[in-house]
């Protein structure tokens, strides 16, 4: 029971505390970046990376690409490009804004959907700036999408992008993966950079000509894009399943109870 206790202790754990940390049993991280991050601490004990899992089922057969259009109908027709997260400044948009403006002009038949709720103050600045860029008319702000509208975005979009300056997970880049969608995100992102290792995100740095760059790329290369989404795909359901992180949840409660 003791042993089980400090497990409790350290799934719960607050950096800040490390007297708790060197007293904990075994230390659960979801994503290598927070492991090395921890480094600094000089814990000796039990360190296991298990990612977070969600539940795959609504993945398995997304709803059509019509009920998006529907909504939003000026997306019917266009290549999308997806942002789906909270609206923050260092989710990067202003440079996705940015990168798309200059793609623009060689990629006529492309669309931005940012799904997303944040501060207006913070909207109306990325909406000026796209106003700047001539990009204007060929984004869609759907605000927060939920439920079937959600997963139907997904399927309207041709790829996913989060470029963000720091992500400690990624939920929405999980999802989009999980949807067979190419990814495009930073080594910032603590799932993209260990996605990356199985070729399964694309990754570009934090400014806006090489994420340009990558999404012309990607816009011309239906090889890559396919086996991006596919391999994206795959790694989901077998690194990010819920059955995957509770079987490694279990594992590391046996390791900590016989140590």
């Amino acid at each position: 029971m003791e042993n089980r206790r400090k497990l409790v202790k350290a799934l719960s754990f607050r950096l800040f505390d490390l007297p708790m940390l060197k007293k904990a049993a075994a230390m659960h991280y979801t994503s290598r970046m927070e492991m090395e991050d921890a480094a600094r601490f000089g814990l000796t004990n039990l360190q296991r990376v298990i990612p977070i899992g969600i539940d795959l089922a609504p993945f398995d057969s997304l709803p059509p690409r019509s009920v998006f259009s529907a909504h939003f109908p000026e997306t019917a027709a266009t290549r999308n490009l997806l942002f789906l997260s909270r609206i923050d400044e260092k989710k990067g948009l202003d440079l996705l804004i940015a990168a798309f403006a200059k793609i623009s002009p060689t990629q006529p038949n492309t669309r931005l959907i940012i799904c997303g709720d944040g501060d207006p103050a913070l909207i109306g600045k990325l909406k000026t700036m796209a106003t700047a860029g001539g990009v204007a008319d060929r984004i869609t702000w759907a605000g927060q999408v939920t439920g079937e509208l959600r997963l139907a975005a997904f399927s309207a979009a041709e790829l996913f992008v989060l470029p963000s300056h720091s992500e400690n997970f990624g939920i929405a880049l999980l999802e989009a993966m999980a949807a067979g969608l190419p990814c495009l995100s930073t080594d910032q992102v603590a799932l993209a950079a260990d996605a990356v290792r199985d070729k399964a995100v694309l990754l570009a740095a934090l400014e806006p000509a090489a994420i340009a760059a990558k999404l012309e790329a990607l816009l011309d290369s239906p090889e890559q894009r396919h086996l991006l989404g596919q391999s994206a795909r795959i790694l989901a359901r077998c690194d990010y399943s819920l059955p995957a992180m509770g079987k490694a949840l279990q594992n590391l409660y046996r390791e900590v109870v016989k140590n």
